[in-house]
């Protein structure tokens, strides 16, 4: 690995995609990408980018604890985040998790103004997150529920945005992760998770904490 780019996630990934081989997902006759319960057991249902537009979608499943994995709004405006909390508070979970997206400008109280990108400038709700009543907002911290810990980080390597960090500094981040987390709540996922554009240092991380969800 001597030559490889460190800053370069394609690079990373030649090096590890044939270790990275997944179960394919099987749904049933209704569409479901359900397991079948244990005796005890949290439903976890997973949401993400819904950009303003949660009211829209009609179909989420019920569960015990409803996640929405960031980008709640567009520009994370206070007219946004009052129709998201409104939107959410209206859904039957039990337990309500967010972590916020790069769209959630004003979140991220260490943002450096200067490297927002010219589109962005001027937007978002600083400290935004005050005004999500109907949930749990987390970034470097967790919740636990019914013994279950969630984890919710929104740091990322997309330069411009909100809780933008460049890969050297976000494997700091990752090698720091708490060792007793059950659920590892992000925005990007980690590398070869669904896509290439995460960080390779979460893949390292989540071998390490060996979640039981990512």
């Amino acid at each position: 690995m001597g030559k490889l780019d460190p800053n370069s996630e394609e690079d990373y990934w030649e090096t590890i995609k044939s270790q990275k081989i997944q179960i394919p997902v099987h749904v049933n006759s209704l569409g479901e990408v359900n397991t079948q319960p244990s005796a005890l057991h949290l439903k976890v249902v997973c949401i993400s980018d819904t950009h303003n537009q949660l009211d829209l979608i009609k179909d989420i499943p019920d569960g015990d604890v409803l996640i929405h994995a960031g980008d709640l709004t567009n520009f994370g405006s206070e007219k946004e985040l009052i129709k998201f909390n409104e939107d959410i508070g209206r859904l039957p979970h039990k337990h309500k998790i967010i972590v916020a997206g790069n769209h959630d400008l004003g979140f991220d109280d260490s943002e450096d103004m200067n490297e927002r990108l010219p589109q962005y400038q001027g937007h978002g709700t600083p400290k935004g997150y005050r005004l999500l009543t109907n949930a749990t907002w987390l970034h470097d911290k967790g919740v636990t529920i019914d013994g279950v810990t969630f984890f919710g980080s929104s740091w990322h390597p997309l330069y411009g945005y909100p809780f933008y960090r460049p890969r050297p500094k976000l494997e700091e981040k990752w090698t720091s992760l708490p060792s007793n987390l059950h659920v590892l709540i992000t925005h990007t996922p980690a590398l070869g998770y669904l896509d290439k554009f995460g960080n390779e240092r979460w893949v390292v991380a989540i071998y390490f904490v060996r979640l039981r969800i990512e």
